[in-house]
């Protein structure tokens, strides 16, 4: 079972989620984030929560694993959703390289903000598939639909500055 570290202090909450049991994302790790989020998000006291890997840094797919099905994907989305539509402010706090699914969760967030090494993308094309986690359709409301092509089609890894 997987299980994320957190404190609560000043009215933030941490999640630090290099502590889950697993390098990589998986239903399990989305759910289990969905819970704390949502136990988070019902304490009044609570006023945002940080998303942040310490350690290994934003979890992301296992290239040689096999995707996940229809419907693990459909309830990875729904736990984005929730992550996007809570009513508690969610921050995503990254560095390093945040790739695919670690990428499309920080998309889920409310706000992002990153260390001035931090790279991130989606090269889920290179690995012949495609963001399947409302990635496609949270990028370019962000940062509208032609960068969204660039770097959803052409696998694009970017650096801090570039964004």
């Amino acid at each position: 079972m997987q299980e994320f570290l957190y404190e609560c202090e000043d009215g933030l909450a941490w999640i630090d989620l290099s502590t889950a049991n697993s390098e990589f994302f998986s239903l399990e790790f989305a759910t289990v984030l969905d819970e704390v989020i949502g136990r988070l998000a019902d304490q009044t006291e609570i006023r945002a929560i940080v998303l942040f890997g310490k350690d290994r840094g934003y979890p992301r797919g296992n290239p040689i694993a096999d995707r996940p099905d229809v419907s693990e994907s459909e309830k990875i989305s729904e736990d984005f959703n929730r992550i996007e539509n809570c009513a508690t402010p969610v921050i995503a706090a990254f560095s390093g390289v945040v790739l695919n699914e670690g990428f499309e969760l920080a998309l889920a967030a409310h706000f992002r903000v990153c260390t001035s090494t931090t790279r991130f993308g989606q090269n889920y094309i290179s690995l012949g598939s495609i963001p399947c986690f409302g990635g496609t359709q949270r990028l370019p409301r962000l940062t509208g639909a032609k960068s969204a092509l660039e770097i959803l089609l052409n696998a694009q890894i970017f650096s801090a500055s570039q964004a």
